[in-house]
Order: C-alpha cells, then sequence, then structure tokens
C-alpha cells in the first residue's frame, strides 16, 4: 500500500480501492448464503465464516490483490435475530468473531499494510441491558483503532434490542470520556479515518463531523 495521504492519493488522479461485495461474491463461488430463503434473505453470508472459511479468505485475498487498500470483515448479520432465523442464534458470537479472525488473517498475507474494517453487535457491560451496532477498524499491526456505535437507527432490530449512543447521551459521553467518542477518527500514515455502518451513510453531516 503507497504511504501517502489519502488527499494527496485523491489530488494525484489516483483511484483508492474498497473491497467490493462479499455475500454476493461468496454466492457466486458456490457458497450457500441463502439457506433455503425464497422471498426473503435469513442469515445470508453469516454462516460462512464457518462453512465457508476458506472461501471468505479467499474473497478477501482477492481483493487485496488487486489493489484494496482496506477490507471488511464479513459480519453482515453475524448477530441472534438474523441468525436465529435459521436456529443458530446461540451461536451468533462464534459466527461474528470467525468473521474478523478471517479478515485479519487474510489482510496478513495479502498485504500487511492493508486495513480491516466491519462491524457486528455488541454488548458491554457498562450499558446494561443495552446492545451496540457497532463498527471498527483495525491497523496494520493488528491493534483495534476506532470502534464506532450506530448512531443513526432504531431501538429494536428482531427481538434485539439495539440502543444508539444518542438514546443514552449523558451516560454515555461521561463513561466514554468526552463527546468525542461519538464520532472517533484515527491519524494513520495514509491519512485520517473513521467508520460509519448501515443507515449512517443516509447523513452526509456524520461524514463532514469526523472529517
Amino acid at each position: 500500500m503507497p504511504s501517502q495521504k489519502i488527499m494527496d492519493r485523491l489530488a494525484a488522479g489516483e483511484t483508492l480501492l474498497l473491497d467490493g461485495g462479499t455475500g454476493s461474491e461468496l454466492q457466486r463461488r458456490g457458497a450457500d448464503v441463502l439457506k433455503g430463503a425464497t422471498d426473503k434473505l435469513k442469515a445470508w453470508s453469516a454462516t460462512a465464516n464457518i462453512e465457508f472459511a476458506d472461501v471468505v479468505g479467499q474473497v478477501h485475498q482477492d481483493y487485496l490483490r488487486v489493489g484494496a487498500d482496506v477490507i471488511i470483515s464479513n459480519n453482515f448479520w453475524t448477530n441472534p435475530s438474523r441468525l436465529g432465523t435459521i436456529g443458530l442464534g446461540d451461536r451468533w458470537e462464534e459466527h461474528a468473531q470467525a468473521a474478523g479472525r478471517i479478515a485479519l488473517s487474510a489482510r496478513d498475507a495479502g498485504n500487511p499494510e492493508a486495513y480491516v474494517a466491519g462491524g457486528t453487535m455488541e454488548y458491554d457491560p457498562n450499558y446494561p441491558g443495552r446492545w451496540f451496532n457497532s463498527a471498527y477498524l483495525f491497523g496494520p499491526t493488528g491493534e483495534l483503532l476506532i470502534r464506532y456505535r450506530k448512531i443513526n437507527g432504531a431501538d429494536v432490530q428482531g427481538h434485539t434490542t439495539y440502543s444508539t449512543p444518542p438514546a443514552l447521551y449523558d451516560l454515555y459521553v461521561k463513561t466514554e470520556g468526552g463527546e468525542d467518542a461519538l464520532f472517533p477518527v484515527v491519524d494513520t500514515p495514509i491519512g485520517r479515518l473513521g467508520v460509519i455502518n448501515c443507515y449512517d451513510i443516509n447523513f452526509p453531516e456524520m461524514v463532514r463531523t469526523f472529517a
């Protein structure tokens, strides 16, 4: 990966790459991601982290091989409610953790300087009875650089109740050490990085806040 800053690379006309679709690519390579679904998806690609781990890793490595600067772990729907639709709700942590391990291992093998992003449901004992829809970013040496908790979202997802930091604003800001915890960013050799997830993409002012 080039060490120039993101803005310098863009100004020079260079193209920065994020990986592409994972679930659809797994399906194209023969992984069973439908699990009998016809009109509505169930757990989609979540179970591939256990059943087709080698294929998941190869997808990540292929994106790195063509120059991706960042890959995203296969954590889509690795949560209790979605895995519960196929009777695996009590094994969600196994599938979620496998996704992270596979992505980090693929990064180490394919391009040790790349970054790994992803997201999953997260329980924090500092907030009893609450869940967060969280995103994360790992650096080239495997350290957790950012943990971001989704700002924009409903309080119910299937049978899993989850919260956004604004729903617990005073407690959250006090516990996490200030308002900067709401929009974490990190300065890296390639520039300032932040992560958002899911519905947050509809709120461009969030990206401006990160910048």
